[in-house]
């Protein structure tokens, strides 16, 4: 979680996605909420065994929700586009929703090699601040399995984030430390599910 942290304080990711950073005791309040509701679904993003960043979903006003957060060292390298088709496997809830910042360019076009299409534009505020932005609402329908021309042999990998052992171990840690431990692993890549390391 150390990882996820230090990732959404960056200031140009921030900008990038319209929306503001937290400070610990609201990221660890935040993510203790997320990790707390079982109809979520949390990825951890790897790349060549290092944590890039998370993918999750959840349901918003009867609308399953999809959003990620990728470190920007690991930005235009198509980890996203390839972690996204990976999850997309596991999430197979359809219509699938996605909140973009209009000028979030490489966002936009990693939904739309996804399979996202753009269903309506409209102004929001970004969460915590009086600023107005443009934010485009993609949706995805299913299409016919889109992961396999998106994967390439490079080192990318989800990691799974919720399972009963990982339950415990959060009780666990959650008593000694400030914020959460990041989900234990269940690594895929080239289509294929391995089991938990």
């Amino acid at each position: 979680m150390q990882t996820f942290f230090e990732q959404q304080l960056d200031p140009a990711a921030t900008q990038m996605a319209a929306f503001p950073a937290r400070d610990r005791e609201a990221f660890v309040a935040h993510w203790t909420k997320i990790l707390a509701d079982d109809t979520n679904i949390l990825k951890t993003i790897l790349y060549d065994g290092e944590v890039a960043g998370n993918i999750v979903s959840w349901e918003q006003s009867g609308e399953r929700e999809v959003g990620y957060w990728l470190g920007r060292e690991y930005w235009g390298r198509g980890i996203a586009s390839r972690a996204l088709a990976a999850f997309l496997d596991h999430v197979t809830t359809r219509p699938l929703y996605a909140h973009v910042a209009r000028h979030n360019l490489a966002s936009i076009r990693m939904l739309e090699k996804c399979g996202f299409t753009i269903t309506s534009e409209n102004q929001g505020s970004s969460s915590g601040g009086d600023e107005e932005i443009e934010e485009v609402i993609r949706i995805f329908f299913a299409h016919e399995r889109q992961s396999q021309q998106i994967f390439d042999s490079r080192s990318c990998a989800l990691i799974r984030g919720r399972s009963e052992c990982f339950t415990r171990l959060t009780q666990e840690v959650m008593t000694r430390h400030p914020s959460p431990p990041p989900p234990p692993f269940l690594r895929t890549g080239e289509g294929t599910v391995h089991p938990p390391l």
